[in-house]
């Protein structure tokens, strides 16, 4: 026997209620209608992300607003462990760890991304203007023909072992970790 709505609708906020209660340390919801300015409730909790779907009920607006209850506790794990590993690095291997958090693991999508200046604080903007660039390069740059190379793509006119040395080699001055991070990250996408 189906829920009558009212039934349904009762159920659906009980279980919204015990989302926001599984995530009460999170970033508490703050969002207005754009059309009639009241605050607007969560109606529905996407589990994967954390995310949030609401819906105002004003006649006004029939418009589905999308949200974040806040960092999920793995992004917040996944967040210490580089915070961690960039501890006593240079300011290059510091600005990689930022950088990749940020970019890979949902840092900036989460409202919780690493920022380089905090974890190098006696650097200088021009020293971190160069290395987010010099990072940026490493994580973001034409480094493809590495996982090519693992694989033995016809295309590739590289041995494996010389593109790991090119990868290197154009990108000097980080640790050996960030270029093993880059090199499983470039393979792992050609899979």
């Amino acid at each position: 026997m189906p829920l009558e709505p009212e039934a349904l609708n009762k159920a659906a906020r009980a279980a919204v209620e015990r989302a926001v209660v599984q995530f009460k340390s999170k970033t508490p919801i703050t969002e207005t209608c754009p059309d009639c300015a009241r605050p607007i409730s969560v109606t529905y909790v996407e589990p994967p992300a954390d995310s949030f779907v609401t819906k105002c009920e004003c006649s006004r607006s029939n418009r589905i607003l999308r949200g974040v209850l806040g960092p999920p506790d793995w992004v917040l794990a996944r967040r210490d462990y580089y915070v961690r590993k960039a501890g006593g690095v240079s300011v290059l291997d510091a600005t990689f760890y930022a950088m990749y958090f940020n970019d890979r693991h949902s840092g900036q999508y989460f409202g919780c991304p690493i920022d380089p200046r905090a974890l190098s604080p006696e650097a200088g903007d021009e020293a971190i203007a160069d290395a987010v660039r010099r990072a940026n390069r490493l994580c973001h740059g034409q480094n493809a023909y590495v996982g090519a190379a693992f694989f033995k793509d016809p295309s590739e006119r590289l041995t494996y072992e010389e593109a790991v040395q090119k990868l290197k080699r154009d990108n000097p001055g980080f640790c050996e970790d960030a270029y093993t991070t880059v090199i499983h990250d470039n393979i792992q996408g050609m899979r």
